[in-house]
């Protein structure tokens, strides 16, 4: 190999891998704004100051706290609007959400009541300039107050999951239900 090529070489290899590393790092992160799309419905805007996104490469992950009830069922019925994959699950829980990227976000993740948006971009169609982001997972960190089951809709077609834990007995309440 000749000198020069080997001077090239040595040039361009580590900014190439520069490249890559950026490129590798760029494509995961956490804001605190819920970053979906703008196609979604206007009444979910309400929830962006709430939401915290993670971007993992071709996936968003949204994390949203609620404080009332009225927004989060208003929201709710504007979420049913947006376009789900065919398999999508709702799993409901009682504690925390899942981080995915503890070390990025530095930041808890909401406790009931909460909502989890696992969102994908589909891949581009011909004459498409932009792909188009579906939601194929959702959590309902459920508290029973802002967030109750009795009081919104579930559509058909979507596969629950119940994961929620009863509150463990005290020695108190145990003995009173003697």
């Amino acid at each position: 190999m000749s000198k020069r090529r080997t001077i090239v070489l040595l040039a361009i290899v580590p900014a190439l891998l520069g490249v890559v590393g950026d490129v590798a790092l760029a494509r995961q992160g956490f804001t605190r704004h819920g970053h979906w799309s703008r196609s979604w419905p206007q009444a979910l805007d309400c929830w962006r100051d709430h939401a915290g996104t993670y971007h993992i490469w071709l996936s968003q992950i949204y994390n949203v706290a609620f404080q009332q009830r009225d927004v989060f069922e208003k929201g709710w019925d504007a979420l049913l609007q947006v376009k789900r994959a065919e398999d999508t699950e709702l799993t409901l829980i009682s504690g925390p959400l899942w981080n995915p990227l503890p070390k990025l976000s530095k930041t808890k993740t909401p406790s009931p009541p909460a909502l989890q948006l696992f969102t994908r971009c589909l891949p581009l169609k011909e004459g498409q300039s932009t792909s188009e982001e579906v939601i194929w997972k959702m959590t309902l960190a459920v508290d029973g107050r802002v967030i109750d089951l009795n009081r919104i809709r579930i559509p058909s077609g979507i596969k629950m999951v119940d994961r929620r834990t009863l509150p463990e007995k005290t020695d108190e309440s145990a003995s009173a239900s003697k």
